[in-house]
């Protein structure tokens, strides 16, 4: 007879990526590519100036005990855009969160954006994600971060999960901005306070030196949305943060505003 019985061992997805560009012969090139476990990396031809990199996780998604470690360095005077294939889905977790860990390093005059697709939480998902980044004091970043609480199109409706989002950037060295997110009450989100009815919702953030000079023109274009949004901008930083009913509507919201603050179509893999 035996004395105990021991919980099976459940096999975790582990990815790494690190990948870095630099300028080489007047042109942003792939300079170093590292991949390891569920996580890829696509360079596909864009035939533009800023080229684009496309990160994979073949794992189809994660859930408790899943790591996921990236790295992206953007050399001086080098450009690069990098997106998610698609969106992110968090799965029920039996006790431990998925951890996910993105480095961005990015030099001077440098011009770099982070087009993460959406991160779809799950009933019972458990995500602690930390986004670091350090930027030269004349480099350009945008990151976009977008949210749902849930498979809508299912008529999903969260009751138990976690989202832990931690954001650290720094620029010349010094700390310019930190955002700590903490979503584990989904009773309480549908307070008018919080969001409501909306169930999308997203980070919008723009590094650059000329940011604060956006400001007005991204109010009138996010005022013509039919979503709730505001935006600031103080320090060379300008926020939006925006929420919408559903993903669908999101999505569009985004692409206008990311379209409008860099001039140029967002990566196919967000049309497609």
């Amino acid at each position: 007879m035996l004395d105990s019985i021991s919980k099976p061992v459940m096999q975790r997805a582990k990815g790494t990526l690190r990948i870095g560009f630099e300028t080489k012969n007047g042109r942003s090139s792939l300079m170093d590519l590292h991949q390891a476990g569920c996580l890829k990396a696509m360079i596909p031809k864009n035939h533009a100036p800023m080229p684009d990199a496309v990160m994979i996780n073949t794992a189809g998604g994660l859930t408790g005990g899943d790591q996921l470690d990236v790295s992206v360095s953007v050399g001086n005077g080098t450009q690069l855009r990098m997106a998610t294939q698609t969106a992110e889905r968090i799965y029920r977790s039996t006790g431990d969160h998925a951890r996910v860990k993105l480095k961005f390093e990015i030099g001077e005059a440098a011009r770099f954006d982070w087009l993460a697709q959406e991160t779809i939480l799950f009933e019972g998902g458990q995500v602690n994600r930390q986004i670091n980044a350090d930027l030269a004091e004349d480099a350009s970043a945008l990151f976009v971060e977008p949210v749902i609480l849930g498979r809508i199109a299912m008529g999903e409706t969260l009751t138990f999960g976690a989202l832990y989002d931690h954001w650290r950037i720094h620029r010349g060295g010094k700390l310019v901005y930190a955002d700590a997110l903490r979503l584990d009450n989904f009773e309480a989100l549908k307070s008018p306070a919080a969001l409501g009815s909306n169930l999308a919702f997203a980070t919008l953030l723009f590094i650059d030196p000329m940011a604060e000079d956006r400001r007005d023109q991204l109010r009138d274009l996010l005022d013509l949305e039919p979503i709730e949004a505001g935006c600031s901008a103080w320090n060379g930083l300008l926020l939006a943060r925006l929420m919408a009913p559903d993903a669908a509507q999101l999505r569009k919201s985004i692409i206008k505003v990311t379209t409008n603050l860099r001039g140029r179509d967002m990566p196919r893999v967000w049309t497609m």
